[in-house]
Formats: structure tokens, sequence, C-alpha cells
């Protein structure tokens, strides 16, 4: 469902949970939508593309995303700085969708450190998780990832 660059306004509907057959969906610069990711979108385990930058969307990134293991691209980010708003550490279960090669999260509120099960994810090549509140050092089991470009301005030692 590809509904980019559109007029919408309110919150991604939890009835979109129920659309078990949605492969792709692509909510970016709506600019108007709200609210948080619904955790309903964890059944939709077909689906290989989750794109939701630019949205004023808030709350934390639902652990039900790890269920998504068909996941190719998954970007949640800010493509501004008035933009989505997503707080919370940056759950483990992502660390379980084996099949991503992109994933967005820069320009949120994300806090934390960056989950060691990223390093699971021999498939990325593109992480994003600059202008966070991200702290610590980077977890060794990156460096596995041989063909990842990273982008992020957070303080991380190590």
């Amino acid at each position: 469902m590809r509904l980019f660059g559109t007029d919408l306004t309110g919150t991604i509907p939890t009835e979109f949970g129920l659309l078990m057959e949605m492969k792709d969906l692509d909510m970016n610069s709506v600019w108007t939508l709200s609210g948080a990711l619904p955790t309903e979108l964890g059944r939709l385990t077909r689906m290989t593309k989750l794109s939701v930058y630019g949205n004023l969307l808030t709350g934390t990134i639902p652990t039900e995303l790890g269920l998504l293991t068909n996941m190719i691209v998954i970007m949640l980010g800010a493509a501004n700085a008035n933009d989505n708003r997503l707080t919370g550490t940056i759950p483990t279960e992502l660390g379980l969708l084996t099949t991503v090669t992109q994933l967005g999260l820069r320009g949120s509120l994300l806090t934390g450190t960056l989950p060691t099960e990223l390093g699971l994810l021999s498939l990325m090549k593109n992480f994003q998780a600059s202008d966070n509140h991200l702290q610590g050092t980077l977890p060794t089991e990156l460096d596995l990832l041989t063909g990842l470009t990273l982008s992020w301005t957070f303080q991380v030692s190590g």
C-alpha cells in the first residue's frame, strides 16, 4: 500500500493489522500522520517494507515488529527535525529481522544503547541511527556486518 505524499490525517489504523496479504506499507512524507505505530502491524508476517518516515509519529517502536521476519526495508525515522519523535530503546526483537537490508531510525528521541542483536542482521547494508540520544559502546557484533554503512551522530565509545 503506497500512500506517500498524501494529505491523510490522524493515526495509522490498527485495522491495517488485518490486511494479512499486505507486503508493502509506504506512508513516507504524509506529514500529518500522528500517534504511535500500531502493535497490530506485527501480524503482517508477509510484509517486506515498512516505511513511515516524514510524519509526526510518537511512542515506542513496537516489539511486535520483530515478528515480521520477511522484512527487507524498515524506515521509521525522521526526514527532518520536525518529524517522527519515537521514544524508548531500540527493541532487541529487531535482531530477528534477518532479511533486513535497510534499517532507518534516525532523527528521533531513541535512548539507551545499540542492541547487540543487530549484529544478527547479516544482510543489512544501511543502518541509520543519527540524531537520537543513544549512548554506550558500539556492539562488537556489528563488526560481522562487512557490507554495512553506518550513519549516526551520537555519543559512543569503544
